[in-house]
Formats: structure tokens, C-alpha cells, sequence
């Protein structure tokens, strides 16, 4: 389906940065009002998505990551499927680099940094 002209199979897909540590980075422009997205699988679309565990805003530092919680399936129940990750805009237009740590260990972790050559975000 589609919201907002939003399609799962014309989206944005993020791209390995980190093998070693299971790292995926997807660059984007944040508008001055921010954003909220969502976080699905490329493979698994809607059946296989992360869900922040507490209030989703991110921050920028992997020190200060945020917690995922991993849900699968097409009409997961409660209100964590539904929670939106967000972006406050750092700086008018500001690029940023949200990036996703899959860990057996450590679990999953979403944050940004700044993107490369845009010393004004963190």
C-alpha cells in the first residue's frame, strides 16, 4: 500500500557500512521541520520491520543510540508496531547519516551522525 505517495517497494534502502559490525547507513536530507520514518526489512517489507523502544527521536552519536525492538509480521499487535522513528532537523536542510546495528548481542541500535563533509549537524 501507499501513504502519502509512499511505497515500500520505491523506497529508500540503506546500504552496508560496517560488515564487521553488521552497520547499515542510509543518507538523508532532514527538513526543517524533521521527519518520522519507519525502518523495514527490503526483503521482508511489512512483515519484518524495527520499532523504537522508547520515544524514537534520535540522537546523533552511537553512544547514544537508541534501542529497536524487531517485529515480524503483517498485523503485529500493540502499540510499539506502530512508533515511528524521528529526526529533529539539526540545521536547515542538514544531511545526516541514520545508521542500523543488528547484533545477537547487543540487539538493534538506530542513530545519525553527521554525513561527510557536514561538520554543523552534531
Amino acid at each position: 500500500g501507499s501513504c502519502n505517495n509512499w511505497n515500500a517497494l520505491r523506497a529508500h534502502k540503506f546500504s552496508v557500512s560496517d560488515t564487521a559490525r553488521h552497520v547499515q547507513t542510509l543518507r538523508v536530507k532532514v527538513p526543517v521541520g524533521g521527519m518520522h520514518f519507519l525502518i523495514l526489512s527490503a526483503d521482508r517489507h511489512w512483515s519484518w520491520r524495527l520499532s523504537p523502544t522508547s520515544r524514537g527521536t534520535l540522537r546523533c552519536g552511537e553512544d547514544l543510540a537508541s534501542l529497536a525492538a524487531v517485529v515480524r509480521g503483517f498485523d503485529s499487535a500493540g502499540e510499539r508496531s506502530r512508533k515511528e522513528f524521528k529526526l529533529k532537523c539539526p540545521g536547515e536542510g542538514a544531511l545526516v547519516d541514520v545508521r542500523v546495528a543488528l547484533s545477537l548481542d547487543a540487539g538493534a541500535r538506530v542513530w545519525f551522525t553527521e554525513a561527510e563533509g557536514d561538520e554543523s549537524v552534531c
